[in-house]
């Protein structure tokens, strides 16, 4: 099997439109500006620490000038998100992965300081034939990757946003997914506060 390729999304930094959780401490702009710096870091990383083609799926598109960078910058390969809710979204993105690669990983943008470690795990998980997820701390996941067809189930009927997540995607995955290290995501002031200080999960 070839590497898999590791699928970043992101929406557009655009003020008021993305990390809206972190206005109350950093205003419009600012939280804007810190989830274009995460987008950033986390570009970064994969590229140096994924084996396989690092993709960024952008929302609404890919036309932004912060993907464009990434694309001229780190050689990361940009698409854009297709129509639907977020299940759709993720399902349809990593079945273009599979088909590309033979196995695909996905992973939001808000977990920067994810240790390369996690990714050399998740990577090698796939290339073994294993497929794989990363536990967020708020019951949710920031990673999931698959070998093979992608099971619709674990994109349908989900309840976003919830702490729910994970274990509905445990139940709906027709086989034991390999389980990184839990992390926690940069939702809030205080998450940010903690990722300065080198204090989150």
């Amino acid at each position: 099997m070839s590497a898999p390729d590791l699928i970043l999304f992101a929406k557009q930094p655009v003020p008021g439109l993305v990390k809206t959780r972190l206005i109350p401490s950093l205003g419009v702009v600012g939280a804007a500006a810190a989830f274009a710096e995460m987008v950033r870091a986390s570009c970064a990383k994969a590229v140096f620490n994924w084996p396989g083609q690092v993709w960024l799926y952008g929302w609404p598109d890919e036309d932004h000038p912060l993907f464009q960078e990434m694309g001229c910058t780190l050689g990361v390969r940009l698409a854009r998100q297709t129509p639907g809710d977020l299940g759709e979204k993720m399902y349809r993105a990593l079945c273009e992965g599979v088909e590309r690669s033979g196995a695909a990983a996905l992973m939001g943008c808000d977990v920067p300081h994810c240790p390369p470690d996690t990714l050399h795990q998740a990577a090698a998980a796939l290339q073994k034939g294993t497929p794989v997820i990363g536990p967020a701390a708020d019951g949710g996941y920031y990673l999931i990757g698959f070998c093979g067809p992608v099971p619709e189930a674990c994109f349908r009927d989900i309840p976003w946003s919830t702490p729910a997540v994970l274990a509905c995607t445990r139940a709906a995955a027709p086989a034991t997914l390999h389980e990184l290290p839990v992390l926690a995501d940069l939702d809030h002031g205080s998450d940010l506060a903690s990722y300065a200080a080198g204090k989150l999960p």
